[in-house]
């Protein structure tokens, strides 16, 4: 309740908001509504997952500003692998040029190179008993139905193979290489993409 109180203070009569997360072992990602694509394509970010605009469990930070529902949130998944001064610099000069765009009513780039998931598409597979986590891959790499995405090896020596449901790409491996039971172990984009038709921007 205390942070819900806090959002929709700071949040009082904004247009745009931006919640950065880093320091993990992914790509770059950018989640958004559907009425807010056209501005999270020119963040030019590869990938874009777009959300169901209702409460979801899934970026429900957005719906605590209450006082512009027609505002846009997004939560920009930053890469911590290259976390670095170079790479913070690179994104904070990024970011205050798009908000500049924004301002001087600069809407209408087209940026071709990007890639737009509908939600259900941000899948997460997880460890049938503990152990050391190998994974196969990277996070960006494409893979097959059936490939193996991670090799889960026991004190004891057993293995377990975790392998796609579908082809898809990595989008996100824990830090840590050790992991129990249960816990994720990677986090994939598997599935179609986002039918553009399906709204207005």
């Amino acid at each position: 309740d205390k942070l819900a109180s806090i959002l929709s203070s700071l949040s009082e009569g904004y247009d745009f908001g931006i919640d950065l997360h880093s320091a993990q072992n992914n790509i770059e990602i950018v989640y958004c509504f559907p009425h807010s694509i056209t501005f999270a394509n020119n963040l030019d970010v590869k990938h874009i997952i777009v959300l169901e605009d209702k409460f979801t469990g899934c970026f429900d930070e957005y719906f605590y500003f209450s006082s512009n529902k027609k505002g846009h949130s997004f939560t920009l998944e930053l890469s911590g692998k290259t976390f670095n001064q170079s790479y913070i610099n690179k994104w904070a000069n990024k970011l205050y040029k798009w908000f500049e765009d924004i301002s001087s009513s600069q809407k209408n780039k087209t940026i071709t190179n990007i890639d737009t998931w509908y939600y259900k598409s941000d899948k997460k597979y997880y460890a049938k008993f503990s152990g050391i986590l190998i994974p196969t891959k990277n996070p960006g790499d494409q893979y097959k139905k059936n490939e193996i995405l991670v090799k889960i090896l026991s004190l004891n020596g057993k293995e377990s193979l975790v392998t796609a449901n579908q082809s898809g790409f990595v989008y996100k491996y824990p830090n840590c290489q050790v992991v129990y039971e249960g816990e994720e172990v990677v986090e994939v984009i598997e599935g179609d993409k986002y039918v553009r038709k399906w709204f207005n921007s």
